[in-house]
């Protein structure tokens, strides 16, 4: 019966994720695994069970994107089905890790709260670092995007940091229940509880309170709405003539930057080629800056960059997305798969990552980019603040996620990077969410998803840096020291079980 309780806290923290109106559920989620995973020997097992159950809940929407796969359709569907499960498993083991020891440094409830709390974030911490698995799209504190007075204390120590309270109200919670029911006294949690949510909420009222939204300069971005078979199979020049129609017919005198979505160029970046020059002609026309994602190539070596068309008939050095797709955009293992499978993936093209933080240079200020996946990465927009960027634009494409909740879960991630790194975040999808989201996470406009539509956004270029963007994630320093505590207690104790008294 006890197994029941991680699949349970799995289900509800997925379902919670699945619409903002669902997003308080967070808070409440995690109490069955916190009750159950104390009482049992097997800890590692009951977080493997909640993380699996978790992401392939919440990651279903993997199992649609077979527009991205050579085969025919319904083996896109098996394959797609076989890969959700793996990314299951393997972030169940990669969430559970950190707890195979965690029964040696159990003491009491209240050190049971905030060790459990910590070694849930080193979870979610390695997710982001571990190689070919690498996929921390679900954490607790995207959960809870939309909610803007609770996230603001990522401004000082990250989305983490937003995790350990959530997972920190559970536990007080949890511990409030069992000892109301063990007529237990209660005061200490009580307090504990009220003094994490009166901090949290205190600093979350001043801070949007404290930063103006002040209006700057004007920023025109542009959701042309290609779904990816429509970029596939539509004239080249017509996508083109769509972008560049849709800017003319929205520009105003003040706007000096227009902004379209990744790879919305559908030809690759060449000074000498008819799009380049279309583009580009435009850019002088109109006095105007275009940022668009397009393809850019360095010998045999394809990337997907972004790239600044100036008005005077220059260009920008690229900027060349550093974390790829498994199998959309990166096949790992290319070479060997080519010459076991030709037919396959012969068909297929690899990426090449690229290495360079530095923002792009425009009339406004410095852009840091961020392309689609990587957003839900904080380490990459907060380099992009460490090399002086003062807005960070997340160009995207959504399109392949439908209808589905992945489109809005993937935009909760641009809102937390709005306040971990003190940006105006402006964020442009091919199909949607389009959006202007301010340093505070306020959603200030949005476009209306799978519609051809422009948002018209003023701006301020922030110098400041947040706590969190100069420190980085100091919060998993703690974790870690707790989880070789944990394992060095092991070794010393020769795996022998600590007395305690089991609820």
């Amino acid at each position: 019966m006890n197994l029941l309780c991680p699949i349970v806290s799995g289900l509800l923290t997925a379902f919670s994720f699945s619409s903002d109106k669902n997003a308080f559920l967070v808070l409440l989620s995690l109490i069955p695994l916190f009750h159950s995973i104390r009482k049992t020997k097997r800890k590692f097992l009951y977080m493997f069970i909640y993380a699996s159950v978790l992401h392939i809940a919440s990651a279903s929407w993997i199992v649609n994107a077979t527009e991205f796969l050579p085969f025919e359709k319904e083996k896109n569907f098996i394959f797609l089905l076989l890969f959700l499960i793996v990314i299951a498993v393997a972030e169940g083991v990669i969430i559970a890790f950190p707890f195979i020891f965690w029964e040696n440094v159990r003491k009491n409830d209240t050190c049971d709260i905030f060790s459990f709390s910590s070694l849930y974030i080193l979870g979610e911490f390695i997710q982001e670092y571990i190689p070919y698995i690498s996929f921390p799209w679900i954490r607790l504190s995207a959960v809870v995007a939309q909610k803007e007075i609770i996230i603001q204390s990522a401004s000082l120590l990250g989305g983490l940091f937003v995790s350990f309270i959530i997972a920190s109200i559970n536990g007080l919670i949890c511990v409030i229940l069992e000892n109301i029911v063990l007529k237990k006294k209660v005061i200490l949690p009580i307090i504990c509880l009220s003094l994490i949510i009166c901090f949290n909420t205190a600093f979350g009222i001043i801070r949007t309170n404290t930063i103006k939204h002040e209006e700057g300069s004007a920023v025109l971005l542009v959701q042309g709405n290609f779904s990816g078979e429509e970029k596939r199979t539509s004239d080249k020049n017509e996508i083109t003539g769509k972008y560049l129609r849709l800017s003319y017919n929205n520009l105003s005198p003040d706007v000096k930057l227009v902004i379209f979505p990744e790879t919305a160029m559908p030809f690759s970046f060449n000074e000498h080629n008819d799009g380049t020059k279309t583009v580009s002609k435009f850019a002088r026309k109109n006095d105007v800056t275009i940022l668009t994602g397009i393809c850019t190539y360095e010998e045999e070596k394809i990337f997907n960059s972004a790239v600044a068309f100036y008005p005077d008939g220059t260009f920008s050095e690229a900027y060349s997305k550093r974390i790829l797709v498994p199998f959309g955009e990166k096949i790992w293992f290319y070479d060997t798969l080519l010459k076991i499978m030709p037919d396959v993936f012969g068909e297929m093209s690899t990426f090449t990552e690229g290495t360079s933080p530095l923002p792009i240079e425009t009339e406004i200020g410095k852009i840091g980019v961020v392309i689609c996946y990587e957003s839900i990465y904080p380490r990459i927009a907060r380099s992009t603040i460490r090399n002086n960027a003062e807005i960070i634009s997340i160009i995207s494409n959504d399109s392949w996620f439908g209808k589905s909740n992945a489109m809005y879960q993937h935009h909760n991630h641009a809102i937390l990077r709005a306040v971990e790194n003190n940006r105006y975040v402006l964020r442009v999808s091919s199909t949607g969410v389009t959006s202007i989201i301010s340093p505070t996470g306020q959603i200030t406009d949005y476009a209306e998803p799978f519609k051809e539509e422009t948002l018209k956004a003023y701006v301020t270029t922030i110098k400041k840096r947040s706590l969190y963007s100069i420190i980085g994630d100091i919060i998993i320093i703690p974790s870690a020291t707790i989880f070789i505590y944990s394992v060095i207690l092991y070794f010393l104790q020769g795996n022998k079980k600590l007395p305690y008294p089991q609820h």
